[in-house]
């Protein structure tokens, strides 16, 4: 459980600095996988309300890639593991 609050602090605390930054960037919501609304209301957030949330009993992170998307990325990997070693 105590992985868990901490995986949810960071993520809340990397929420709220994407929604407090530049006003124009519009790459929040996609580095963080949260919509506008959600990135704005996080935004306002204290540091005593994250940490409230971040004590909840579920996860407030989820991966957003497919079981596809992993197995490239791991191809990936293993390849450019494989060309290192030659």
């Amino acid at each position: 459980m105590k992985d868990i609050i901490s995986i949810n602090r960071q993520f809340l605390i990397i929420a709220r600095e994407q929604a407090n930054s530049k006003p124009n960037d519009t790459y929040k919501d996609i580095a963080t996988g949260l919509s506008k609304t959600i990135l704005d209301r996080i935004g306002q957030l204290n540091t005593e309300e994250i940490e409230e949330l971040a004590k909840s009993e579920i996860s407030l992170f989820t991966l957003r890639i497919s079981e596809k998307q992993i197995d490239k990325i791991l191809s990936n990997l293993r390849e450019k593991s494989v060309q290192h070693i030659c």
